[in-house]
């Protein structure tokens, strides 16, 4: 009898550990897009992307991390589980009751596993130190990625690793366009746009500046240089303003708040800085005349992605008026937009590039009072953080989550958005907490 009680807790412990391991293991591979498409949308013969339903492959991992753990552990965090079955509840209302519930759905399975990863990472038995070594050891191939797509100025698809083609000849692929005529294409890695790279990369780069200062022995922060100088140059290939501004912003919060309380330890920072300037300087000093173009409005791309984006603010207004209340429902902006002003190709159809904005149009007020114990909750635990130095970081992290939301609608409209969303909050809310 004794011996099956041993058997039984030994398999227990087994299949908690494995879970451990699928829970690292979707951490490492976040980036990586590779997926099932189970219901297509098309519009004038084009594959519509806000409509179209998806299973990731680390969607499966984060399913399995949580049925092999048994369900969540989450003792003194567990005040989150009710805010967040509040917002999924208002997301699955607000799908049901759209327009076209399937697109709707989709998205709302995708918002679920989200919040399976989320409370996956405050589960008491996850590491919070080994987890966000594993996000940030996972960033490296993808920023040496984007810099060959840089580099070569095209990349070839392999589907069984999620990745598609691009090229800086192709119209429609990102690319910085110099005065001169100079067409380079813009850093993808494995994610679908470079702005979603970078925001991966900046919240990359803070996971390090985190990890350096739980670490104690001088020779593990030695090794961060090496990831620091790949994520430092990836992040400038990726010519995305809104995520260079999200990781200014954060460092800065991180400086400031360890001035206020009297703990900047220059000797274990200088080394890291000084790796991450020696990329920076590097990288730009490479593509001057790129970087230079990106804050140039009168640059004929950037004059038009900025006409684009102003455009976009002012639909929002009358996409939000179609249905105040409820929404247009998740995943239906595009939608919305295509009943507004039909006959305009399906690449015309963008969300608003904002999160907070898009969110509100998609959810409507309901959605969007429903989000507010959620958003007062994690305030609330990360003021609760007793480490002093945790805390500074946690609020940094906060600080990239909404800056990099007021710049794209990724956060919200996209697997990979509402993955890196989770992943930061979560890291934010544990602090260094075992």
């Amino acid at each position: 009898m004794i011996g099956g009680w041993r058997c039984v807790a030994a398999c227990s412990v087994n299949r908690e550990r494995l879970g451990q391991y699928a829970l690292l293991l979707a951490l490492f591979l976040l980036p990586w897009q590779l997926r099932e498409i189970f219901t297509s949308v098309r519009v004038d013969g084009q594959m519509w992307e806000y409509g179209t339903g998806s299973l990731y492959a680390t969607q499966l991992l984060v399913l399995l991390a949580v049925i092999l753990r048994g369900g969540f552990r989450i003792d003194r965090a567990r005040a989150f589980v009710g805010p967040v079955a509040i917002v999924v509840l208002a997301a699955i209302v607000s799908a049901a009751t759209s327009p076209v519930p399937m697109s709707s759905l989709a998205l709302v399975f995708q918002v679920g596993l989200a919040a399976m990863l989320f409370l996956g990472l405050l589960d008491v038995r996850t590491d919070p130190t080994r987890a966000a070594a594993a996000f940030v050891l996972g960033l490296v191939p993808s920023a040496l990625l984007g810099w060959a797509q840089v580099w070569w100025g095209e990349t070839t698809a392999y589907s069984w690793l999620g990745l598609a083609s691009h090229s800086f000849s192709t119209l429609g692929d990102s690319v910085v366009e110099t005065a001169e005529g100079l067409r380079t294409l813009r850093a993808y890695g494995p994610l679908p746009h470079p702005n979603i790279l970078g925001g991966y990369l900046a919240a990359g780069l803070l996971t390090l500046a985190m990890l350096a200062s739980r670490w104690r022995a001088q020779a593990k922060r030695t090794w961060l240089a090496l990831p620091v100088i790949v994520l430092v140059a990836g992040l400038v290939a990726t010519f995305s303003r809104g995520a260079w501004v999200a990781a200014t912003l954060a460092f800065l919060a991180v400086v400031a708040g360890m001035l206020w309380i009297h703990r900047m330890a220059a000797h274990v920072a200088l080394p890291l800085v000084y790796a991450g300037l020696f990329a920076l300087i590097l990288t730009v000093f490479t593509f001057h005349s790129q970087v230079f173009t990106r804050f140039a409005p009168g640059a004929r791309l950037e004059a038009r992605s900025l006409s684009e984006r102003s455009a976009a603010y002012r639909e929002a207004p009358a996409v939000f008026l179609l249905r105040p209340i409820l929404g247009v429902g998740p995943a239906l902006y595009t939608a919305a937009l295509a009943e507004l002003r039909p006959g305009a190709p399906v690449y015309a159809y963008q969300p608003v590039h904002n999160a907070f904005v898009l969110f509100l149009a998609e959810m409507g007020l309901l959605g969007t009072l429903a989000a507010v114990p959620f958003i007062r909750r994690l305030i609330v635990a990360v003021r609760a953080i007793n480490v002093r130095s945790e805390r500074v970081f946690s609020l940094a992290g906060l600080v990239l989550l909404v800056t990099l939301a007021m710049f794209d609608h990724y956060l919200w409209s996209l697997w990979s958005g509402l993955s890196l969303t989770a992943v930061v909050a979560a890291f934010a809310v544990r602090g260094g907490k075992a």
